[in-house]
């Protein structure tokens, strides 16, 4: 999808290798075979100190505290989308009491120093909130998802980004 948008927003025509992960990527990247490449920061982390690749953004909300010094896709001037998120769900319906129990042992568990520590060494940002706050990011992720699948299906000649 984030070349699809590539290519339509600024009416370019990278193509596109399929790899099984981000390890083959990585090893594409050094040999030479690729001249860009988008994959979790995590499967990058080994190399970042070699000084064989250039991080040019990270995807995310707010910079990564493992590379503090690049920027976000936004601070970068790329409007797409925030991707990749972990959630938690309880099926339709659940008991109040139940939700917001699971959700303040999550939260609990997601502000511990320690874990946190432990998730930003995995290049993974925390991101806690209640259910509601929830509800309202998976509402915002479904509509960006809608808008990458029509840019998806169209011709670049019929796409007209949004303002």
């Amino acid at each position: 999808m984030f070349l699809k948008w590539m290519n339509q927003t600024w009416n370019v025509n990278i193509v596109g290798i399929p790899y099984r992960g981000g390890g083959p990527i990585a090893q594409a990247l050094l040999a030479g075979e690729l001249q860009v490449a988008k994959m979790g920061l995590g499967n990058f982390l080994g190399l970042l100190g070699t000084g064989k690749i250039k991080p040019l953004a990270v995807a995310a909300a707010r910079r990564s505290t493992l590379l503090p010094e690049i920027p976000t896709l936004a601070e970068a001037g790329i409007d797409y989308p925030p991707f990749g998120w972990w959630g938690l769900a309880a099926p339709h319906g659940a008991p109040r009491p139940i939700v917001e129990r699971l959700n303040s042992e999550f939260v609990k568990l997601y502000r511990e120093a320690k874990f946190v520590d432990y998730l930003e060494k995995q290049a993974v940002l925390p991101a806690p909130g209640t259910p509601e706050e929830f509800a309202r990011f998976l509402e915002r992720d479904r509509q960006n998802a809608e808008y990458l699948i029509r840019i998806a299906n169209q011709p670049r000649e019929d796409y007209k980004a949004q303002q």
